[in-house]
């Protein structure tokens, strides 16, 4: 993340620079949540081993490329494309995250069903039951 941020500082362009900030917030949700659930760490291969280290040599190759002081055509076109890129990147960057709580996200929902089901059971009107209340309540205030 170093790397990143390094390669960030040395980035002229805003747009891409406040991408690139977007990646650091979702990496350090990531790292947080595996430093809060160690069993998580496993989840994260791809992240560690491909996302990261392509994202970083994306970046330090723009600056590179930046820093270089022409702008030929070979130049200009890798760096749109990296700038192209960098949308998808950050949205890969965010399912890594997403699928990290997809459990907990699972055992909500799991967790609310039962409680949906246990209230309609415990909480049932006769009119529910047994076809009672509406009708009636309507004959009687008649």
């Amino acid at each position: 993340m170093r790397n990143i941020r390094r390669a960030n500082d040395h980035i002229a362009d805003p747009l891409l620079s406040a991408k690139i900030d977007r990646l650091e917030a979702i990496a350090a949700k990531i790292f947080k949540a595996v430093e809060e659930d160690p069993r998580k760490k496993e989840r994260i291969g791809t992240f560690l081993n491909y996302y990261l280290p392509t994202t970083q040599k994306l970046l330090d190759s723009y600056a590179q490329f930046e820093s270089a002081g022409v702008e030929g055509e070979n130049l200009r076109q890798a760096k749109q494309r990296i700038e192209d890129t960098m949308d998808s990147i950050v949205r890969g960057f965010e399912h890594q995250l997403d699928e990290l709580y997809q459990a907990e996200a699972m055992d909500v929902d799991s967790d609310i069903r039962v409680m949906e089901h246990m209230l309609r059971r415990d909480t049932g009107s006769a009119e529910e039951d047994f076809g009672l209340g509406g009708s009636a309540m309507q004959t009687e205030e008649e």
